[in-house]
């Protein structure tokens, strides 16, 4: 069964039992599964008013930071299909049944700014958004993560998206004309969708935006580039493969992304850090593959296999030079190895793990593994690509084989069919004199 079909089952699962389950127990269930999440009890939520000024770093907005910061995503999706009353208009009158559930959010995001005065080593920094609704309700979220691509403290229009605790309404006396909502999540999502709407944003962001990839993830990437894995990117790494899966399992025509010119190799050698999620073209040679099942970071726990591609790429007659953890120099020359995670290959790629392949994905970053060269010296860093396409060369060559035959073959016939008619002609020549004499 496919990762979309599993997603669907669970669907309809959940909607199953939702139907069973009376209202007003729902109702309890939904309060309590709050509360819960929270780590608030059922008093503490009903104390909260929705007539005080918003301060970011009081008791209990401090509690819902940490909440946020060690709760997983799955956590807040799980408890979000158990909201009956998911709609943010629900959140304009009496907000004392709808305090501390679950809710996401979209609209455009309008301004952003720091909260330096919550800095702290655990948190970071985090950030308050005002997005604004379809419907023109306004909400500020506060978000441990914020793409560091956005600009801060100016006026904005990006799609975003938001997961977390509904807290509260805000008077208008905040600086804003009408109420606003108020909201603490793990990070704000951004999804741009044309090329105009961020001059930050490239052609192969945008295609990996369209794909459903939230962009601020590939601030995990930049944090961790040239490190080994970490427990704190898997997020990223799951997304990742959610997109390449959407990618190869979608239509274009169902997917329409703007037009996109692959970098090659050699660009992300040059510049590792300037390149994160660009769309990479190369060719390389096989060394193996291996299969690995993986659990993404949704509420059902989907698991997917996707093929680890170990390879070596060409780099022409040029050397590479590049400084490992202990800052000792490695030096490669003609080849570079290269790590290709992929979702979708051809039967027979899987079966001989070996031969020449064209490579084209999402370059993700470098990661630092150990090898047979690098053994005690700190290990060595290899490009990580997520491939959305991974063909075998060897079509190719039979055709430029095939091609090859029927030029040499055409050029024997010419030699053999000159060298006729010039045996022909000498032969009726000499024939004549013959006669003459």
């Amino acid at each position: 069964m496919t990762v979309l079909g599993k997603s669907l089952r669970s669907a309809i699962l959940t909607m199953i039992i939702l139907a069973a389950i009376p209202p007003q127990r729902l109702a309890a269930y939904q309060f309590d599964r709050a509360s819960e999440l929270s780590g608030m009890t059922v008093s503490e939520i009903a104390e909260i008013s929705d007539s005080e000024p918003v301060k970011w770093q009081d008791e209990i907005m401090l509690r819902l930071w940490y909440r946020c910061l060690r709760q997983p995503r799955s956590e807040f999706e799980r408890t979000l299909q158990f909201n009956d009353r998911p709609s943010p208009e629900t959140w304009t009158n009496d907000t004392s049944n709808v305090r501390m559930r679950i809710f996401r959010i979209e609209g455009r995001l309008r301004t952003l700014r720091n909260l330096t005065e919550l800095s702290q080593d655990e948190l970071g920094t985090p950030a308050v958004a005002e997005i604004e609704l379809a419907s023109g309700q306004l909400v500020q979220v506060g978000a441990i993560a914020a793409p560091q691509l956005l600009p801060r403290n100016q006026p904005l229009d990006e799609p975003v998206a938001a997961l977390g605790f509904f807290v509260r309404l805000s008077p208008p006396s905040d600086g804003l004309k009408d109420r606003s909502a108020i909201m603490i999540a793990p990070r704000l999502e951004w999804y741009p969708h044309r090329q105009q709407s961020s001059p930050l944003v490239s052609a192969s962001h945008l295609k990996l935006a369209v794909a459903g990839f939230d962009l601020g993830l590939l601030d995990l990437a930049r944090q961790y580039n040239r490190q080994s894995f970490q427990a704190e990117e898997r997020p990223a790494f799951s997304e990742m493969l959610r997109a390449i899966n959407r990618s190869t399992k979608t239509h274009p025509s169902e997917q329409p992304s703007p037009p996109v010119l692959a970098l090659g190799l050699m660009d992300v050698l040059r510049a590792p850090d300037a390149t994160i999620g660009e769309v990479v073209s190369f060719q390389g040679n096989v060394k193996r593959v291996t299969p690995v099942d993986f659990e993404l970071d949704d509420m059902a726990r989907t698991k997917i296999r996707y093929y680890q591609i170990d390879l070596f790429a060409p780099i022409g007659d040029g050397k590479i030079r590049m400084r490992n953890t202990q800052g000792e120099e490695m030096v490669f020359q003609h080849r570079f190895p290269v790590t290709v995670n992929a979702v979708d290959l051809p039967a027979k790629l899987i079966q001989e793990s070996t031969g020449p392949v064209d490579i084209e994905g999402y370059f993700y970053r470098f990661w630092n593994y150990e090898s047979e060269q690098s053994a005690n010296r700190g290990g060595q860093f290899t490009p990580l690509i997520f491939a959305t396409v991974v063909t075998p060369v060897e079509l190719q060559t039979q055709t430029l084989d095939t091609w090859l035959t029927i030029l040499l073959l055409s050029l024997l016939g010419l030699v053999v069919g000159v060298a006729v008619y010039y045996y022909r002609a000498d032969w009726r020549r000499n024939n004549r004199l013959r006669q003459r004499n």
